[in-house]
């Protein structure tokens, strides 16, 4: 990110402080996305968070033009990133039955650590043989859209269940008969 904010013309001092945003959006995004979990449907406001990571991503690469603009994307990308994958947690603890939701959600933080190791390679990779910091952006912005659309597909999934049945997939102890 700092190398990006610098070849749109920033100095270094100023690239470490736009990408700071990144973080600073990321608990402004974690308090939010969990506020408005409590509010709306949950699927679909983390979805919605993911959405917009993925479009700030996107627009972080047409941004080398239009420096002004690049700390706003660069915020916006930590409220959707941040936001969403905090709270996919609490979304993975609300889904699975209370016998087996300590093994959901690690596996759930477990593939997500595969994603943390192999994404830098796939992105110095992509760096490498593409087109540049706007085609590895789309690439991500492509990325971050398949929980996205994951979400709102077990959404959608959950409202074809029977109500009572829906009601006991949360939070339901399946020992218990």
């Amino acid at each position: 990110m700092p190398t990006l904010v610098q070849e749109a013309g920033a100095s270094l001092r100023q690239a470490t402080m736009a990408t700071s945003l990144l973080s600073l959006g990321g608990i402004v995004g974690a308090f939010g996305v969990g506020w408005l979990m409590d509010r709306f449907e949950r699927n679909s406001v983390v979805a919605l968070a993911f959405v917009l990571g993925g479009v700030s991503v996107w627009m972080i690469g047409r941004q080398t033009a239009h420096p002004v603009l690049l700390p706003l994307f660069i915020f916006l990308a930590g409220v959707g990133l941040n936001g969403a994958i905090f709270s996919m947690g609490a979304l993975a603890a609300m889904f699975y039955p209370t016998s087996g939701r300590s093994a959901g959600v690690a596996w759930m933080y477990g593939v997500g650590r595969i994603g943390g190791i192999l994404g830098p390679i796939a992105g110095g990779m992509l760096l490498r043989t593409s087109g540049g910091a706007g085609m590895f952006f789309t690439v991500v912005m492509a990325a971050v859209m398949v929980p996205a659309v994951a979400l709102w597909i077990k959404r959608r999934a959950a409202t074809k269940v029977p109500a009572d049945d829906n009601e006991g997939l949360i939070g339901r102890d399946v020992t218990a008969g």
